[in-house]
């Protein structure tokens, strides 16, 4: 997708630029980053702003069977904007 007027590159926040994540998305061997296909950043609407749920992380707490863990935000799909 060309940049252009209504879309603007912002950082993928999911792997903090890298384009590379553990394997599970937090974790392990790195892979390339699920977000943004590596490229370390995301072309997004200009009107984005960070998402407050998951504080424009990406990535939220959640409670399960092992205790607290890292998963990826359901409502920004991991991008960190909304």
């Amino acid at each position: 997708m060309p940049e252009d007027n209504t879309t603007i590159k912002r950082p993928c926040n999911f792997c903090g630029e890298k384009g590379r994540v553990g394997e599970d998305g937090f974790d392990g061997n790195d892979i390339t980053c699920p977000v943004c296909q590596g490229a370390g950043s995301l072309l997004l609407d200009s009107s984005t702003s960070m998402h407050p749920l998951c504080e424009g992380r990406g990535k939220i707490k959640m409670r399960g069977p092992f205790g607290k863990q890292m998963v990826l935000c359901p409502d920004c799909h991991g991008t960190g904007w909304y």
